[in-house]
């Protein structure tokens, strides 16, 4: 199979197979499952040069992972790069395991990333922390932590949001507290976690501790969906407007967060005066808002 025959009309068609390929990996979310397929057969009936192949299959492992295809990642992973990975192919790889919630996979990778020498590599460590919280095996998450000899804000972060995934919010508020370095996906987490946990007033002293408010709307985003998950409407739409006057731009989650507190508290016209212009600017998806619609029977011409 000619790889460029995915892309008839491609500018890259006229390319040999070995200089199209990354070309057409590189548009691995427009691929299917078939092309996928005959790509990775591509792969074994002409191999790509040894400067390429490791490459190639990575790109190949994360585009099975990009859509959600776990079972043929791990698959590829074994039977392609087995004998000669390297810190990306673990990446992909462990994702793959906390996705499909295989404790024998991921330990097995992990014992190959220890003989391999891969674990001071803080992509892979930070991976292998995240995959145990997602297995549901927090305290191989936090012995792994402990263990690492250098971390990074991602690390901080995937204890956080780790803690506060199980419900952990004291020991994940104490981590967060003494984090030399915050990230908004740090405050996005706390904020999150406390909500989650019903202390919806806790997660605004974090958010109204943040020195930087106008940096993202993620910390703006957790404590607006707090409010109007908590079913104080009011002050959901009194914080959107706090996030207006600092000149963020909402997002999908936004808007639909406050469009959700508009229609608990009636006030349609108010969401269709304040959401309009951002809806025409296409900030709001409309997709999501048409299932929004269809959840709270609002009238398709609300917009």
């Amino acid at each position: 199979m000619d790889p460029t025959s995915l892309y008839p009309h491609h500018p890259h068609r006229l390319l040999p197979p070995h200089a199209a390929l990354p070309l057409l990996l590189r548009r691995h979310t427009h691929l299917s499952l078939r092309h996928l397929l005959q790509i990775q057969t591509l792969l074994l009936t002409n191999p790509p040069l040894p400067s390429a192949r490791l490459i190639s299959f990575n790109t190949l492992l994360k585009s099975f992972s990009h859509h959600r295809l776990y079972p043929h990642s791990l698959l590829c992973f074994r039977h392609h790069l087995l004998s000669s990975p390297d810190a990306y192919t673990f990446t992909s790889v462990i994702k793959s395991c906390s996705a499909l919630l295989s404790f024998s996979s991921a330990s097995q990778t992990h014992a190959l990333v220890l003989k391999l020498g891969f674990l001071c590599n803080l992509c892979v460590s930070n991976s292998l922390v995240d995959a145990y919280f997602k297995l549901g095996l927090p305290h191989l998450a936090r012995r792994l932590f402990d263990e690492m000899r250098v971390r990074d804000v991602v690390s901080w972060n995937t204890i956080v949001s780790g803690l506060c995934s199980i419900g952990d919010v004291k020991n994940a508020r104490r981590v967060f507290e003494g984090m030399k370095e915050r990230s908004l996906v740090s405050w996005s987490a706390m904020i999150a976690g406390l909500a989650r946990s019903g202390d919806v007033d806790g997660a605004r002293g974090v958010f109204d501790s943040m020195p930087e408010k106008g940096l993202g709307v993620g910390p703006w985003n957790a404590m607006i969906s707090a409010y109007a998950q908590s079913e104080r409407f009011g002050e959901a739409v009194g914080l959107f407007r706090g996030l207006q006057r600092e000149g963020l731009r909402p997002n999908d989650v936004t808007l639909l967060s406050v469009l959700s507190a508009c229609s608990h508290l009636g006030a349609l016209e108010l969401g269709r005066q304040r959401f309009g212009a951002d809806y025409q600017c296409r900030a709001l998806d409309p997709s999501k808002s048409s299932i929004f619609f269809e959840k709270n029977r609002i009238p398709g011409g609300f917009m």
